[in-house]
């Protein structure tokens, strides 16, 4: 994979690892003959430590459970 520097991409791919983070077009095109020395083994072993549905359940489960803010309650408004 090959993308741009920008929003999360950099907390999604491993540069040189599971992928390359790029910033400029002239980045994107030399990454393009270097994809091949990326270990298709190895992005498969992160991907499914970082991305599997059980793991983000957990990771979402801890974020829910730690964060301080409340969820509102909602009432059942009916308008008459």
């Amino acid at each position: 994979m090959i993308a741009f520097r920008c929003g999360s991409v950099p907390e999604v791919i491993d540069d040189g690892v599971t992928g390359f983070v790029v910033s400029t077009i002239e980045e994107a095109v030399k990454a393009v003959s270097t994809l091949n020395l990326l270990n298709r083994k190895k992005i498969r072993e992160v991907f499914e430590a970082r991305f599997t549905s059980e793991i983000m359940a957990k990771i979402m489960y801890g974020f829910t459970r730690s964060s301080s803010v409340k969820t509102p309650q909602v009432k059942n408004i009916r308008k008459t």
